[in-house]
């Protein structure tokens, strides 16, 4: 877990800032905030999970249900801006 952690912070910090300052480079907020707010609630649900050192069923379901819900959310949305 650690070097997930490791590899997300690294993404999201290093890789973002790198790029940025090697040219001309407008980064999509929307897109960018809704990653990081990803992240932070992946982190903490993976910290919460792995306290009992067992991950159940529904320990997995929830957490893919997150990622699905947020994706059909934020698509919606983006849908609906984007016509406006």
């Amino acid at each position: 877990m650690v070097v997930t952690l490791g590899a997300g912070v690294f993404l999201t910090t290093i890789v973002v800032g790198a790029v940025s300052l090697c040219g001309s480079f407008h980064l999509m907020e929307r897109p960018f905030l809704r990653d990081v707010i990803f992240f932070i609630v992946a982190v903490f649900c993976a910290f919460y999970i792995s306290q009992d050192h067992k991950v159940t069923l529904a320990e997995s379901f929830g957490m893919y249900s997150v990622v699905d819900i947020l994706n059909a959310f934020t698509g919606f949305f983006y849908r609906k801006n984007r016509s406006s």
